[in-house]
């Protein structure tokens, strides 16, 4: 790689780093705007939101809180009761309101589309229950009404006579309400609001399929506590806003999709990697034809240097040295050089002159000394002629002193080996004498045996000899007592 390709080489990479490391920081400053931003407006929202929310139901409270004191001037009265009840505002303000004694569980209600039949007791109502039970008004959870079949919740409040509890109400609300409220929000195009309860119920969904059902069937990874969280659903990233509302003990909160949120920073930084790539190309090709400028004088500078070992030898030749400084130094070096060079060979052409006349006188010595060295030849060979003959001789002489020291040799190592065979005879015959003597020792007392053992047979024949007398003896009687 030359030169000016590694200055555009090492140039452009900086360029990179640099434009990299710029257009990084400002794609995470504005990511962090952004998300600064996000978060500043959706809490803007769900805090109005909330405080919405907040003054719906507080309305509503009010509103129920005001009838039950209607009501508790004549409790009693179930003609009284149901003028109150069939009054334009109480219906138009709530989906149905109801009334139910603690003593035989008498119903009066306003709802024209249901009644209540014979097997409901509004004493076993989540609502009456703990309306009785606090003494206040109560706020229910989500749950699906009877007669619509569509999740609602219901405000409870107890009817009190002379500061004793008569009887409970109901008031039902829609969710539709509160569902318009919160989806009429737009997020950015990018989310939407819900509204849940502290144990999860959802209030209010842009799906209505979802009223009703805990926030973990749509949410599966939210915690519900007042924070923002990041969750993954389908390799899908989302933000998740929870805000509290105190009065009624349920938050509201925010789902947006980062991908559309975020969608502005993700071209910004799109853009930023594009032009970054035309600005290091653009660069690129800029520095290139810079230093193809700047570089011009060194081209020409090393087209003179190619020049002088074409000149056949012609140290002669001088750089021009009006040039930049750079380069001019350059020059006047590389003359200074070439002269220093030029000195060096004229004097080593005058050395070799002098060592060439030498050269020949030595020459002429060594061929002088050629011939004497000739006729030195001449006598060694025949010097050599002569040695050889005694060489000879010599050998001769040699190889017979051999013969008579080889058999001198083989006579007495014949004699050694004798010697040997004598010497390790002797232990043998004396131990063959000692063991011929022990022979004769055994063959006497074989004999002795011997004549031992004719005694005893000697004996056991005369004993033999005996009993067969006395065997025939004794036959002999026996024929003679058979006789007689």
């Amino acid at each position: 790689m030359k030169f000016r390709h590694k200055v555009v080489t090492a140039s452009s990479f900086l360029l990179l780093i640099t434009v990299s490391l710029l257009s990084t920081q400002q794609v995470m400053t504005i990511r962090s705007q952004t998300q600064e931003h996000i978060d500043s407006s959706v809490n803007e929202i769900l805090t109005s939101v909330g405080n919405t929310v907040q003054s719906e139901m507080n309305a509503k409270k009010d509103l129920a809180r005001s009838i039950t004191e209607v009501i508790e001037l004549n409790p009693s009265s179930h003609n009284y009761v149901q003028n109150i009840l069939e009054r334009p505002t109480p219906k138009a303000s709530f989906l149905a309101i109801g009334f139910g004694y603690e003593s035989n569980g008498f119903v009066i209600e306003n709802d024209d589309g249901w009644e209540a039949g014979p097997d409901y007791d509004p004493r076993q109502r989540p609502w009456f229950i703990a309306a009785k039970n606090k003494g206040d008004l109560v706020v229910t959870d989500p749950y699906v009404d009877a007669s619509s079949k569509n999740v609602i919740i219901s405000v409870g409040t107890p009817v009190k006579e002379n500061g004793q509890f008569l009887a409970g109400m109901f008031y039902d609300l829609e969710l539709t309400t509160l569902s318009d409220l919160v989806n009429q929000v737009n997020l950015f195009d990018a989310g939407y609001l819900f509204l849940v309860t502290a144990d999860g119920t959802t209030i209010a969904h842009p799906q209505s399929k979802y009223n009703g059902e805990k926030v973990g069937s749509y949410l599966p990874q939210v915690d519900l506590t007042q924070s923002t969280q990041h969750i993954e659903i389908d390799g899908d990233r989302y933000m998740i806003n929870l805000t509290h509302i105190p009065g009624e003990n349920w938050y509201v909160g925010s789902v947006i999709d980062e991908a559309i949120a975020y969608s502005a920073v993700g071209e910004l930084r799109n853009s930023a990697i594009i032009y970054s790539i035309i600005a290091v190309i653009a660069s690129v090709i800029a520095l290139t034809l810079l230093i193809r400028t700047l570089m011009r004088p060194l081209d020409t500078l090393n087209n003179a240097i190619k020049d002088v070992p074409s000149g056949k030898g012609d140290l002669t030749q001088r750089l021009e040295t009006d040039t930049d400084q750079e380069f001019s130094e350059l020059a006047t070096n590389f003359n200074t050089f070439m002269e220093n060079l030029q000195q060096q060979i004229i004097e080593s052409k005058s050395i070799s002159d002098q060592i060439l006349n030498g050269t020949q006188i030595t020459a002429e010595g060594a061929k002088d000394s050629a011939g004497a060295i000739q006729t030195q030849l001449q006598e060694l060979e025949q010097l050599a002629t002569a040695m050889h003959e005694m060489s000879v001789t010599a050998t001769e002489v040699a190889n017979n002193a051999q013969g008579a020291a080889s058999a001198a040799k083989e006579a007495d190592q014949a004699t050694v080996e004798g010697s040997s065979v004598v010497g390790e005879s002797t232990p043998t015959i004396n131990m063959l004498s000692d063991s011929i003597d022990l022979a004769v020792e055994e063959v006497q007392v074989l004999e002795s045996a011997t004549a031992n053992i004719e005694t005893i047979l000697k004996v056991i024949n005369d004993i033999a000899d005996q009993t067969n007398l006395l065997a025939l003896n004794a036959a002999i009687e026996a024929a003679r007592a058979g006789e007689s």
